[in-house]
């Protein structure tokens, strides 16, 4: 997944680090050269920019990203002006992050698709969740525990739970399944997994991924 980070803030740079650790061909972007230096190690390329400023907005190209995330927030107007910049530039789908509610609602006013706040904890779901296909949602409980929702893997589905032996070969736990807006908990041996299925799955984070490979 290519992405787009506008911002390296403690929430931009903890986002853009992970997202790239997890895979993600990441490009960071700060107005500050000193944010930019710091994060330019970690990802695919960092560069100096005001993305107020829309020339230098359409310089990259934002339509060429697969996920763009606007995380600048202690400057509410610079904020603001690139989300509408982005909007201008027709760009379908933009992540923002938001420091207050006001500010929450503004972005969601001019466009913002989804609004996101500065915690750690929501970079590392939002790093997961956008550089993994299939990954629909992701928690990490303990260090070496997550909870995940992924797509059942092609050669699962039609089979039930015992036959399908996901158990034993990914050493991971399906404790529910999203099925039809419900949530079927602690599903039975028996249980058939169809292929609109969510599967909610407990695991060691590499045990995880194995399954939404």
């Amino acid at each position: 997944m290519k992405i787009l980070v506008i911002g390296l803030g403690r929430f931009g740079k903890s986002f853009a680090i992970k997202a790239a650790r997890y895979g993600g061909e990441v490009v960071a972007v700060d107005i500050d050269e000193k944010l930019v230096e710091e994060v330019e190690p970690f990802v695919a390329d960092a560069k100096i920019l005001d993305a107020t400023d829309m020339g230098a907005l359409k310089e990259l190209d934002p339509a060429s990203f697969d996920h763009i995330v606007v995380s600048i927030g202690e400057n509410l107007t610079a904020s603001i002006l690139t989300v509408v910049n982005l909007k201008e530039l027709g760009i379908e789908h933009i992540i923002a992050k938001a420091n207050s509610e006001i500010h929450a609602k503004v972005l969601e006013r001019i466009g913002a698709d989804e609004i996101i706040y500065p915690e750690d904890e929501s970079a590392d779901r939002l790093a997961m969740k956008l550089t993994h296909k299939g990954m629909l949602e992701y928690f990490e409980i303990f260090r070496d525990l997550s909870v995940a929702e992924v797509e059942p893997p092609a050669d699962v589905i039609g089979k039930s739970l015992r036959d399908s032996r996901i158990r034993n070969r990914y050493n991971v736990y399906v404790i529910a399944i999203r099925r039809n807006g419900e949530l079927l908990t602690l599903p039975g041996p028996d249980e058939v997994i169809h292929e609109d299925d969510t599967l909610v799955i407990m695991g060691k984070p590499g045990d995880v991924e194995k399954v939404r490979r």
